[in-house]
């Protein structure tokens, strides 16, 4: 699979495409594959290690090397223990404990999916995760 790979702190454009193996998802964790992934200031700062907060992801080096966060896609294959996703379901999710959306597949925790309605289209869920979740605490102070 195609993954957006990043393994030294530095500029977006360091970013390459590296083919990997999918992943296969563990105990409560289920398979994506990915259909459209949301693009955050979090993935830039991941990235650049700017500010310096985002070196707790990783002091010398990134320690997660495909980011990606808001993930909207298919369930492809479910670990052990996940119970109420089907391959075939179309769900989003907020991924920012696990990342890996920039890639084709995705392992995340099943805890974190939400199927999609089916009036909604990929890019649409794929863009509210994060930005739903910021607003929503805008709205309430």
């Amino acid at each position: 699979m195609l993954a957006a790979w990043n393994d030294t702190y530095g500029p977006v454009e360091q970013v390459q495409l590296r083919d990997l193996p999918v992943p296969k998802p563990g105990k409560g964790q289920v398979l994506l594959k990915v259909a459209a992934c949301g693009v955050n200031v979090s993935d830039v700062e991941l990235t650049t290690a700017h500010p310096a907060y985002a070196r707790a992801y990783g002091l010398f080096r990134p320690r997660v090397k495909t980011l990606g966060s808001d993930i909207a896609g298919f369930v492809e294959e479910t670990g052990p223990d996940v119970s109420g996703m089907k391959p075939g379901t179309r769900v989003v999710c907020d991924a920012f404990d696990s990342f890996g959306g920039f890639a084709e597949y995705a392992v995340v925790p099943a805890t974190r999916l939400v199927p999609m309605p089916d009036a909604m289209d990929f890019v649409t869920a794929a863009a509210l995760p994060q930005a739903a979740v910021i607003a929503l605490q805008g709205v309430r102070k």
